[in-house]
């Protein structure tokens, strides 16, 4: 049978098609996407011989666990366990601990460094939130809303609850084994009517709720038995600009103060947003 054009092209699309649908049908490979930085680094796969790989590159694997090898003349070597399933996509974020001079100028000026590591612990700590809620004995470990930033109601915190105050130690050290630590998390540490949100030699910081639905209650106590004036302005002053220097914006705050002589700075509170509500972990 003679094909005119028409039927050579027809006939050309369908085998292009079918050879798409069998590919995709036999196709038992999985991708992993390797962001990176620096832009280009040496790849062992299994130990097996070098290759080249750079940012944003596509490795395509047989289904099964492997263990990625990257290194750099100036960087520390950094080995990543993948496993990869049939047809899964998976994105691995690699940033390469630089060991000179030279290499840490080179992550300093690239833009994607930090990048990656901000994907990388907003994933590690969506994961270990996840996780929540933990009970153990004498306390237990939950998110809930964040008192830095109480507007986003998107972003939230660590809460330990605790049975008795001398168990505080215990339960932090515990959360910070755990992935749960300061550097990566608001931690509030507490009973379940009130949460430590500062602890100072002078003076401490306390969640006690929310008074209405646009104000949190924080009540700062002085450490001290100290009358004189000057001392309790100094330690209130020294809180408020700690609280502003950690996060905390204090005009989101009703500030109460746990002292007779400081109690004339407490905030203002309209009388019909004096309802009390309590801590609501895992909301």
């Amino acid at each position: 049978m003679k094909l005119n054009k028409k039927g050579i092209i027809a006939l050309a699309l369908l085998v292009a098609i079918v050879a798409t649908i069998l590919a995709a049908t036999f196709n038992t490979k999985g991708e992993v996407t390797v962001m990176l930085a620096p832009e280009t680094a040496e790849l062992k796969i299994d130990g097996k011989e070098s290759m080249p790989v750079k940012s944003n590159q596509i490795i395509s694997l047989n289904p099964g666990a492997y263990i990625f090898q990257f290194s750099r003349d100036g960087f520390a070597n950094q080995t990543s366990r993948i496993t990869i399933s049939k047809g899964e996509k998976k994105t691995i974020d690699i940033v390469l601990t630089p060991q000179t001079k030279e290499a840490k100028e080179l992550i300093d000026k690239d833009p994607r460094a930090a990048s990656i590591i901000k994907q990388a612990q907003d994933k590690k700590n969506s994961e270990l939130l996840a996780k929540l809620p933990i009970t153990t004995t004498g306390f237990s470990i939950d998110s809930c809303s964040s008192i830095k930033k109480p507007s986003d109601t998107t972003r939230k915190a660590v809460c330990i609850t605790t049975l008795a105050s001398d168990v505080n130690d215990a339960a932090l050290l515990y959360a910070r084994n755990a992935g749960y630590s300061n550097d990566q998390f608001e931690i509030l540490i507490g009973s379940k009517d009130k949460k430590l949100v500062i602890a100072s030699q002078n003076y401490k910081v306390e969640y006690y709720g929310n008074i209405s639905s646009a104000k949190v209650l924080l009540v700062i106590t002085p450490m001290t038995n100290s009358t004189d004036p000057a001392q309790l302005t100094a330690i209130k002053d020294r809180a408020l600009s700690d609280l502003q220097s950690q996060g905390y914006n204090t005009s989101d705050y009703a500030i109460f103060y746990s002292n007779s002589f400081l109690s004339q700075f407490n905030s203002e509170v309209p009388e019909h947003d004096h309802s009390e509500h309590a801590l609501s972990p895992g909301q």
